[in-house]
């Protein structure tokens, strides 16, 4: 591990192989070294590669061991690896901030909202405790700059139960595609520590997804009754189950189309055949419109 706490055993192992092959080399010779913070040898032990050129060691910390970075090496002749042990005491943050956006996705004209909460390690409330949030964005979607500068909320406080919350503004009607905020949420105790958290929020345009691939991957052959696999989700993900799915050609203004009904995966089997066609038809938005 890269992590110890005085009072734990250090653990260590090495691979001893040659140089120009990578061949393991037992029954090599060698020396492990651990040296603490302070560059002082604390062990040297003399320790041969067994089978398939594995070596391995452990070395004991005392509980006042000192704290900081140590270093521990294994070496033969002028071949010699090292690694860093960091050393220090496992401590349980005071306190902890749970924050979750009340609903998984929203859509244009709807206002998200952001729920959370300040426990001790104990589970008890931090009353009254100060929040402090910044914001980020991400996606196909670019928020509003007056949200970004300010509208978004940037301070809350927790209520007696710990609780508190963030209500940002409703949804603009110009979004497109999917986008995430971002917040970065600090808590501030009474006492003054402070603990940070993320929570995110999904804003996406259409309250379902779609996606088609065929057994060519997106292809599909002429004149013949291709396989077209459609799966169906919400924007954050979830299946969507025992519904009905419609795919048309649409290429031909026409078709009168295919319908299939999504099993327990969110995802509709159909046959299609282009027809005959020059050119190799591609699923895609320009060639197949889903709709459930």
């Amino acid at each position: 591990r890269p992590l110890y706490a005085p009072g734990h055993t250090i653990r260590f192992r090495a691979v001893v192989v040659r140089a120009d092959s990578l061949a393991p080399l037992d029954q090599r010779p060698g020396t492990w070294l651990v040296r603490d913070p302070t560059g002082e040898t604390v062990l040297e032990e003399a320790a041969a590669a067994g089978p398939w050129g594995v070596v391995a060691g452990s070395f004991p910390l005392d509980r006042a061991a000192p704290t900081g970075t140590w270093k521990v090496a294994w070496r033969s002749a002028s071949a010699t690896a090292e690694v860093d042990v960091a050393v220090q005491p496992f401590t349980l943050p005071r306190l902890r901030v749970d924050a979750t956006a009340a609903r998984p996705f929203y859509q244009a004209g709807e206002r998200p909202t952001i729920k959370g909460a300040v426990l001790y390690s104990s589970g008890a409330p931090v009353a009254g405790a100060a929040i402090e949030v910044a914001w980020s964005a991400a996606g196909d979607w670019p928020p509003p700059t007056s949200w970004l500068a300010g509208e978004l909320p940037t301070r809350a406080q927790a209520s007696a139960t710990g609780a508190f919350e963030l209500a940002l503004p409703a949804v603009p009607a110009d979004l497109q595609g999917v986008a995430t905020l971002t917040a970065r949420i600090a808590a501030i105790d009474p006492a003054g520590d402070r603990v940070t958290s993320t929570a995110t929020v999904l804003l996406s345009q259409d309250a379902i997804t779609a996606q088609a691939v065929t057994e060519l991957g997106d292809g599909l052959v002429e004149s013949y009754a291709n396989r077209v696999y459609v799966r169906v989700a919400t924007p954050d993900g979830r299946v969507v189950t025992g519904a009905r799915v419609h795919v048309t050609r649409a290429w031909l203004p026409d078709d009168a189309g295919f319908d299939g009904e999504l099993d327990e995966d969110g995802v509709a089997s159909l046959l299609i055949d282009p027809g005959v066609r020059s050119e190799e038809r591609r699923v895609g938005k320009e060639c197949l419109r889903l709709c459930r």
